[in-house]
């Protein structure tokens, strides 16, 4: 009742902190303010029926258990009417994320997608591309105002790593560090591209002034080529110690950032580090989502940095002993390397993924020794019937 009768209440409320969270986050924000303050309204009138809907489907459960439990309707009936209860309540909530295309136009690769793959560094996952996404400056704010080539995931399809997506769960230093990257036009230097391995820009939008090269254009389609683009994997021989996340922001994108020569970290080296003159290797000799084996040969003291997430489940050795890995960037793997040749190791080993398999086991041997036993006492019950007769 509260949420009918306050509703210009609520409304206000909701869009004054959201205004606050903006100006807070803003560094992060991709769209101006007035795009996110109209959806208020929707998020209202979502809340709205999905609480009309809670106390129809609470009534009908309700109903059909004291029908059930006063015999009115029989066992037979009572299991039918749940199972059309519970599928019309998933189509309910799912309805809207069901639509029907066909296939050639679900999985149609676009011209500019065909051209990117022509590069074997794209097809063989050396290298990654940007999926640029904007709000083209239209009267009105809709949602299909922000315009992108392809939809979010979709190079997954096209067989290619690309920078952001949709997930259910987003990694908080991540979204801080992605959504914080500098205008593509009017900035000619682009850290955060760089250092995720972004060798091209698929975009809708015509830049200017970006420092990227264009080398494609085509039917509304724009690709840009990045050549200062780093390698998954490289080494650097100077750092700079940053405690906070405001701190490294600040300094990636202060303009004219170096970040093939300078790793911003979280705390201080274990050694000095210091650059030489001497030739130095990284190579990458396996490359897989729960291993990664990478051969160093390092001039002097320094870390080698690669572009994959930070994470507690990811372990690093280098020629077989522990190593530590430090938080680079704000988000991405580091790993103090000595001076020679090295062969560092990454592997994810997650303790949940372990708690999940030993759970999942040991369902499934609970429910098998239930139906195990289940059987033994009805085949006795049914050898104690005969034999009574």
């Amino acid at each position: 009742a509260l949420m009918f009768f306050y509703r210009e209440t609520i409304v206000v409320l909701g869009k004054n902190i959201l205004t606050k969270m903006y100006i807070i986050y803003s560094t992060k924000a991709r769209l101006p303010l007035n795009y996110y303050l109209p959806k208020i309204n929707l998020l209202y009138s979502h809340i709205i029926k999905d609480l009309l809907a809670l106390f129809a489907f609470s009534l009908i459960s309700a109903l059909l258990l004291v029908l059930w439990a006063k015999d009115i309707i029989k066992l037979k009936y009572f299991n039918i009417a749940v199972l059309l209860f519970i599928i019309s309540n998933l189509w309910f909530y799912n309805w809207g994320f069901i639509q029907t295309k066909s296939l050639a136009e679900v999985y149609n690769e676009p011209e500019a997608v065909t051209f990117m793959k022509k590069d074997r560094e794209i097809l063989q996952g050396v290298c990654r591309f940007y999926n640029h996404d904007f709000m083209a400056e239209q009267p009105g704010l809709k949602e299909a105002d922000i315009l992108r080539e392809i939809p979010a995931n979709f190079h997954i399809i096209y067989g290619m790593y690309g920078l952001g997506g949709r997930c259910a769960y987003n990694l908080a230093r991540y979204s801080d560090f992605y959504g914080s990257m500098r205008n593509l036009s009017n900035n000619n230097d682009h850290p955060i591209l760089d250092l995720l391995n972004a060798k091209y820009v698929l975009t809708k939008e015509r830049l200017g002034h970006s420092g990227l090269r264009m080398v494609y254009a085509k039917k509304g389609a724009y690709v840009y080529e990045n050549s200062n683009v780093l390698p998954k994997a490289f080494l650097v021989h100077e750092a700079k110690v940053l405690p906070s996340i405001a701190g490294v922001l600040k300094e990636l994108n202060a303009g004219g950032f170096m970040a093939k020569t300078r790793v911003l970290l979280e705390e201080a080296p274990p050694a000095e580090i210091y650059e030489s003159d001497l030739p130095e290797s990284v190579r990458i000799e396996q490359y897989l989502p729960t291993g990664i084996s990478i051969k160093v040969k390092a001039a002097s003291p320094g870390f080698l940095i690669i572009s994959e997430n930070w994470y507690p489940s990811w372990q690093a050795s280098i020629n077989g002993k522990p190593a530590k890995i430090y938080k680079a960037y704000l988000t991405l793997m580091a790993i103090y390397v000595e001076k020679g040749e090295h062969l560092v190791r990454f592997s994810h080993r997650s303790s949940s993924l372990r708690a999940g398999t030993v759970i999942t086991i040991a369902t499934i041997g609970f429910l098998i020794a239930t139906i195990f036993l289940a059987v033994r006492r009805k085949k006795g019950n049914n050898d104690s019937s005969a034999k009574g007769a």
